[in-house]
């Protein structure tokens, strides 16, 4: 079954199914559906959640091997499966297959990914996903779509935006849904009265970092390691959440990503030229490294792995900028708790 962020809802009134796939550009629609698939387990008992990160080497007979060994008597679980930004390989479609075709009692898998490329699609294994699983797919949001999703988000959480408030933000945003999401996060926190709309003058004092974080992603994507390091430490010290850096530096790396392989982006001209300059400097592969950094500073940030994110961060951006070789992929066995 193939369903939009947006049908998952009226789904998840129904009875679970064994097995749920995750995937998309839109990393802030992938969590949200993710969010509401773990919300409806836990409230039909599904009590107990294991994690399990994909990486270079990764057993798959290990992910589903504890799950199979459960006694009559062991709580319904959740096996949480995050794939890197590489995907699903041969072994982990196999082990999928397999898995499909004789799921565990009291089980839910969940399996979050990033965007499907349309030879996965085409695959015989994603075919077989879409038939017996249940398959999201968030696409990006349109730049057409966009003012209105940003209006019903707004309300989700209880506020009423006026259309050049949507407009101003749409424009500040370019397309990143998780700067977005941190924007409203910011305005619901200033507790507005919930009969006031909240006009382009009420969005003036929260602009600034956001400006400033994706001016430090342009300067590192330019391969200026000075001047970038130099605003990430500044970011630090105004006390700017390391989640607004690491969620925006993962969008558009993503965007540089996809710019790598062919595919078509909508740029301001100032962006496109960092992207341009980044992705001569890395190439796909550099940048898909990247990627993978930016999930192992989500953890570190999280207190998953050991040591100071914001040092890894700074790292990162100079690995970006074209000074640096060293990353927490290589460390992250080290690091664990």
């Amino acid at each position: 079954m193939l369903l939009k962020p947006e049908q998952l809802g009226r789904h998840l009134e129904e009875p679970l199914r064994p097995v749920y796939f995750v995937g998309g550009d839109e990393l802030l629609l992938v969590e949200d559906a993710c969010r509401a698939i773990v919300k409806t387990a836990n409230g039909q008992g599904y009590t107990e959640r294991e994690r399990y990160d994909i990486g270079p080497g990764t057993d798959w007979s290990d992910v589903f091997s504890g799950a199979s060994s459960m006694s009559l008597f062991s709580a319904k679980r959740v096996l949480d499966i995050r794939l890197s930004a590489k995907g699903v390989d041969r072994a982990g479609s196999d082990a999928l297959r397999a898995y499909l075709e004789n799921p565990i009692e009291e089980t839910l898998v969940l399996v979050r990914a990033g965007p499907i490329e349309w030879r996965q699609r085409s695959s015989a294994w994603f075919k077989l996903l879409e038939k017996q699983a249940v398959v999201v797919l968030a696409s990006t949001v349109s730049a057409q779509e966009l003012p209105r999703w940003l209006g019903a988000r707004a309300r989700s959480v209880g506020l009423e935006l006026s259309g050049d408030a949507i407009e101003a933000l749409v424009d500040r945003a370019e397309g990143n849904l998780v700067a977005v999401q941190q924007e409203l996060e910011k305005l619901r926190l200033l507790d507005h009265p919930p009969d006031k709309e909240i006009t382009v003058g009420d969005l003036s004092l929260g602009n600034a970092s956001h400006f400033e974080t994706f001016e430090l992603i342009d300067t590192a994507f330019l391969g200026d390691a000075a001047r970038a390091r130099k605003m990430l430490r500044t970011s630090r010290q105004e006390g700017i959440p390391i989640y607004m850096v690491i969620g925006a530096l993962a969008a558009q790396l993503r965007r540089a990503y996809h710019v790598s392989i062919g595919r078509q982006e909508r740029l301001a001209r100032n962006r496109k030229r960092a992207v341009d300059a980044v992705t001569r400097r890395l190439s796909s592969h550099g940048i898909e490294t990247s990627l993978v950094e930016c999930g192992r500073l989500d953890q570190q940030a999280k207190g998953m792995l050991r040591g100071e994110a914001w040092d890894s961060l700074e790292r990162l951006i100079l690995t970006i900028s074209g000074r640096s070789r060293s990353n927490l992929e290589r460390e992250a066995r080290y690091l664990g708790r």
